[in-house]
């Protein structure tokens, strides 16, 4: 996916939609952790002045933001932050040394800008006010990767036993998004249980995940290198965490980089889930690894089914989601008869039978936009629906509604868009 379209956008396009009438890009915040305080200590449910970057007046184009944000540097990864100072960021890569409080030149209007509050206040890797459950602590863990300054932020139990075996997820968010705007709007911690969360810094607040966009592709970042590093500097600095329980997921920009490293380096992760991204790169040979694809039916920037008309993004022509999952599932090796569940307003496809017990699944909410998917009345939202894939295979419990869930197995053989069972009536069916 070429880019999250900005907080607004992210947490919820307007309101969530009935798939008749597809909510329009640049209403209102959806469901999101109302419990907290909103990220960069903007208003909660709403922009200012009511409009988000999408559809309303660009608020990141007002005038100049001088980004002089307050964050803190750690130890070794996973230990205490240290004392708070003065960042300067540099427009290039908000991680190199600046001076402190330098200006910024306005940003131009684009479909993923992000809020000036935001740009202000939260550049990646700074230490933000975030809000998490009892018992959880977090910090910021920065290195030198070449003449870079890189980051991340780790989030994790304050106390952990002794010998515990702690999995470790590595969440990448969208392009013009942060470390802590993704956190906010996942709200892992209480849908993974005790776990190591690690929000890693995109270059520019974005990710060389090839093929086309932003300014780490232009800048020719070494992405794969750089989270690799991440992940081997958590496993070993972080008390618990387990080598091999590394799992990834990734939105927009972040769900291609996901997908490019599930190509790239596909032993060192347990599984990875890419939400509204398709890859431009394609993979062509890689070992088998579990693999969770989740789109939303009204995705301004995804053509859904395998003979739609393909998505043109900055030249670059994308691939449809269903010819997405289908490769993985070539790629994987899968066999078996794929299981179509209904649940609320989603609809999942889950392949069994491939190789070195790797697993396939696509899920499709039936409506919504550019967002992750947040949990309704039946329907479980994007983070509860991927971790409970990628552990075990399965779709979460519902959250309470009157109308139950039903199950049915597809005569469709994994690998092919023919024959496939046909969803209730109103879903985005993945493959109708």
């Amino acid at each position: 996916m070429v880019a999250g379209l900005g907080l607004a956008a992210a947490v919820g396009v307007a309101a969530l939609s009935a798939p008749s009438h597809p909510t329009p890009l640049g209403g209102g915040l959806a469901n999101t952790r109302h419990d907290a305080s909103p990220v960069g200590g903007a208003a909660t449910g709403a922009w200012p002045g009511g409009a988000g970057p999408v559809g309303g007046a660009p608020l990141a184009a007002a005038g100049e933001a001088v980004l002089g944000a307050t964050s803190a540097t750690s130890g070794p990864a996973g230990g205490p932050a240290g004392a708070g100072r003065s960042a300067g960021i540099n427009p290039t890569d908000p991680h190199r040394a600046g001076t402190p409080g330098a200006k910024v030149p306005a940003l131009a209007f684009q479909p993923d800008s992000t809020p000036a509050a935001a740009a202000a206040s939260l550049e990646p890797g700074s230490v933000a006010p975030l809000t998490l459950p009892a018992g959880w602590t977090s910090s910021v863990v920065r290195f030198a990767v070449g003449n870079l300054q890189r980051s991340y932020l780790v989030v994790r139990p304050a106390a952990v036993p002794a010998g515990s075996r702690l999995p470790v997820v590595v969440m990448l968010h969208g392009r013009n998004l942060t470390p802590a705007i993704i956190e906010r709007i996942t709200n892992l911690p209480p849908v993974t249980g005790p776990a190591v969360l690690v929000y890693p810094a995109g270059y520019g607040r974005s990710w060389d995940a090839g093929g086309c966009c932003g300014q780490a592709y232009k800048a020719g970042i070494d992405d794969v290198g750089f989270l690799t590093q991440v992940v081997h500097r958590v496993v070993s600095g972080v008390k618990g965490a387990d080598i091999h329980q590394v799992y990834v997921m990734g939105f927009s920009n972040g769900g291609r980089m996901a997908y490019r490293l599930a190509c790239a380096d596909p032993g060192t992760f347990a599984g990875i889930a890419a939400v509204e991204a398709v890859p431009i790169d394609e993979c062509r040979k890689t070992d088998p690894v579990p693999v969770v694809v989740v789109a939303n039916r009204y995705d301004p920037l995804l053509t859904i089914e395998e003979n739609g008309r393909p998505k043109v993004i900055y030249d670059s022509t994308e691939p449809t989601v269903e010819s997405v999952v289908d490769t993985w599932q070539r790629l994987d090796g899968c066999s078996t008869a794929v299981t179509t569940t209904v649940e609320g307003r989603l609809v999942a496809e889950r392949a069994g039978g491939c190789k070195d017990a790797a697993r396939v699944a696509f899920v499709e909410y039936g409506d919504g936009g550019h967002l992750w998917h947040p949990p309704a009345p039946g329907t479980p939202g994007a983070s509860a629906v991927v971790w409970s894939l990628l552990r075990s295979g399965t779709l979460p419990p519902p959250p309470p509604t009157l109308v139950p869930s039903t199950t049915q197995t597809s005569v469709r053989t994994a690998g092919r868009s023919d024959g496939g069972a046909s969803a209730t009536a109103g879903h985005g069916s993945a493959r109708r």
